[in-house]
C-alpha cells in the first residue's frame, strides 16, 4: 500500500502549448465561461499548505474577472 501526505496539484496545466488546459487568465481552453481556481493549476507542490496558495489563486482570479468586467463596462 502506498499513500501520500500531500494534496494533489498540477492536474490542469496552465500556459501555452497543446498540453495546457488553462491559459494565463485561468480560462479553460475550448470551453467558454469556465475558469479554474484551485490547486490543479500549480506546477508543483509548494512547501506550504496548499490552502493558502489556493486562496491566493482565487483572489487573483477574482481581480482578473473584475478587471475584465470593468473594461467591458467602460468600452460600452
Amino acid at each position: 500500500m502506498t499513500t501520500t501526505i500531500y494534496h494533489p496539484v498540477g492536474t490542469a496545466r496552465m500556459g501555452q502549448g497543446r498540453l495546457a488546459v488553462v491559459d494565463e487568465r485561468l480560462r479553460v481552453k475550448g470551453v467558454e465561461g469556465v475558469r479554474v481556481s484551485d490547486a490543479s493549476v500549480m506546477p508543483s507542490i509548494p512547501n506550504v499548505n496548499t490552502d493558502v496558495v489556493t486562496r491566493v489563486i482565487g483572489y487573483h482570479l477574482a481581480d482578473m474577472i473584475l478587471e475584465e468586467q470593468t473594461k467591458d463596462i467602460l468600452n460600452e
